[in-house]
């Protein structure tokens, strides 16, 4: 009976120390591209309760190596993608913008948020039409 009340206490603890790790998401990607221009997307971050704000959060691509550690093969890397977190309409988002125009019609990207409480990553494909 120790050793069930032991282990109980044990997942309790766990579930709600790590409860603020589950809260953080990304949304879904949003943008108005067409082909043939520099990409201008936003993503939204679902804080799920948490306080943090723009000065907590760091927003990285991964490059081909980290991202083949998930099973994830990059095809995009040669537009050099710039990301900034900011605030809008109350809202934080991560803003992912290209330096040079998208001449294919998908490009993936994997992207890992940060913040003191954990982190996490999500694969991104985006499809963009003339």
């Amino acid at each position: 009976m120790k050793s069930l009340s032991a282990k109980l206490l044990a997942t309790l603890i766990i579930l709600f120390t790590t409860q603020g790790a589950w809260a953080m998401a990304l949304g879904e990607l949003s943008t108005q591209t067409r082909l043939g221009d520099r990409l201008q997307a936003q993503i939204p971050i679902k804080l799920g309760g948490t306080e943090y704000g723009v000065d907590d959060l760091h927003a990285q691509l991964m490059n081909s190596q980290e991202a083949a550690k998930y099973g994830v093969e990059l095809l995009s890397s040669r537009y050099q993608f710039q990301l900034s977190i900011s605030e809008q309409d109350g809202q934080l988002v991560v803003n992912v913008k290209s330096r040079k125009p998208i001449t294919e019609p998908f490009i993936n990207l994997m992207l890992q948020l940060a913040w003191p409480g954990g982190s996490l990553a999500r694969e991104y494909t985006v499809m963009l039409d003339y």
